[in-house]
């Protein structure tokens, strides 16, 4: 959803979380990682709901923009590759190597305000006149 554009929500929904815990298999046995996802799970609601990645293709033909930073300890960069891989256009995005989880904005200022007016001037034409 530094997510994916989708308020916060990761991209396979709890996904990130699994694939940390997967890296901690080696000390934590696999039933205990289990119960820790299905808490999380019911915690935030996440059974029923569908995954972004399960939807976002619904998005088009509206605009969709995704910004993120490979330098994200909390979400992987690389789940905002497949988002955009499984949305229709028009889409842009912008992957910056620079800014933790959150801090995309305070660590590329310039470059991701003109990213983000670009965006606003090529899909909202009416604001092309405002001056």
């Amino acid at each position: 959803m530094g997510t994916a554009g989708f308020g916060g929500r990761t991209i396979t929904r709890f996904g990130n979380t699994a694939a940390i815990l997967q890296k901690l298999s080696t000390y934590i046995p696999r039933q205990f990682i289990d119960l820790i996802i299905a808490i999380a799970k019911l915690r935030v609601g996440g059974w029923g709901k569908p995954a972004p990645a399960d939807v976002v293709h619904k998005i088009s033909p509206r605009p969709l923009l995704f910004i993120h930073s490979k330098e994200d300890d909390v979400i992987m960069w690389t789940q905002t590759e497949a988002l955009y891989e499984k949305c229709g256009d028009p889409k842009h995005k912008l992957v910056t190597d620079v800014g933790k989880h959150a801090a995309v904005y305070n660590d590329n200022k310039e470059l991701f305000t003109e990213t983000v007016l670009q965006f606003i001037r090529k899909f909202v034409p009416a604001l092309n006149k405002v001056n």
